[in-house]
């Protein structure tokens, strides 16, 4: 039953994909309709769900990180090539992921005169246990990092010297992986407050526990967002089973610390963009 669930449910992907394309060429959306969408966040924060949900609609052309026309081994390619696609695109809207890239969604912003972001949060005891079943090298980077930031690439990008500070105090050699994960959940998530993109009305804030229990009245929010209709068949496959599931992993308390008034600010301004 499981196998044919499945198989049912590749095809009615399959479906969607033709349709939408035979849609996209019957009537394109023009170069001066076109907007760009970045789905933004720190890694297992959600991200993957919300892109699945913008892809069911028929508005929209979806590049996912494993996609190599827009992405290199997880990073996104540079800004004539990603322009290039959208040029190219006849979907109104074209959406693409920007996880590795946080530390310059401004300047991708900037790059796309009719651009929009979603920053996912996710609570960072989810995402550390995430995170450290899914890597094993969080630690090792941040370690690295404490003699050369450049050491951690991405990770290191638009890093700021208050936040090196911390990552000097609080990543030691015997720091473990569900810490450094709660660290970079800290140092990326930091990133939203240090661009000003708190008061920069292109990016909406989104907590993915609200997108995986109230699928609906959030999807819909951010289809409103993003100047998309609204469809109940968006959130089909939506599950909550992922919520709350962070137990209680030992996280060292100086990052816990900083993950936890992070985390309340992160909640004050998604309560108040609502």
């Amino acid at each position: 039953m499981v196998a044919v669930d499945a198989a049912i449910s590749h095809l009615q992907r399959r479906w969607r994909a033709a349709s939408k394309i035979g849609r996209h060429y019957i009537a394109p959306a023009s170069k001066a309709e076109r907007n760009v969408v970045f789905v933004a966040g720190q890694q297992r924060s959600g991200t993957n769900m919300l892109m699945d949900v913008l892809d069911r609609h028929h508005r929209t052309d979806v590049y996912h990180e494993t996609d190599p026309r827009a992405f290199e081994r997880y990073q996104m390619r540079d800004i004539d090539t990603i322009r290039t696609l959208v040029d190219r695109s006849r979907a109104s809207h074209v959406v693409i992921k920007a996880l590795c890239e946080l530390q310059r969604l401004r300047d991708l912003l900037d790059a796309f005169p009719r651009s929009r972001a979603i920053w996912l949060v996710r609570h960072y005891r989810d995402v550390s246990s995430s995170m450290a079943k899914q890597f094993s090298t969080t630690a090792e980077a941040l370690k690295r990092m404490r003699v050369d930031p450049a050491a951690g690439r991405w990770r290191g990008e638009g890093m700021s010297e208050s936040v090196r500070m911390l990552l000097l105090d609080c990543i030691m050699d015997d720091t473990d992986e569900i810490s450094a994960a709660a660290f970079q959940w800290f140092m990326r998530n930091r990133l939203y407050f240090d661009q000003g993109l708190r008061l920069d009305r292109r990016v909406k804030l989104v907590f993915y526990e609200d997108l995986a229990t109230r699928p609906n009245e959030t999807v819909r929010m951010i289809t409103d967002f993003l100047g998309l209709g609204f469809d109940p068949s968006l959130t089909t496959d939506i599950s909550a089973t992922s919520v709350d599931k962070k137990g209680n992993p030992p996280i060292d308390p100086r990052i816990e610390a900083l993950c936890r008034q992070l985390l309340d600010r992160l909640s004050i301004v998604a309560q108040t963009q609502h």
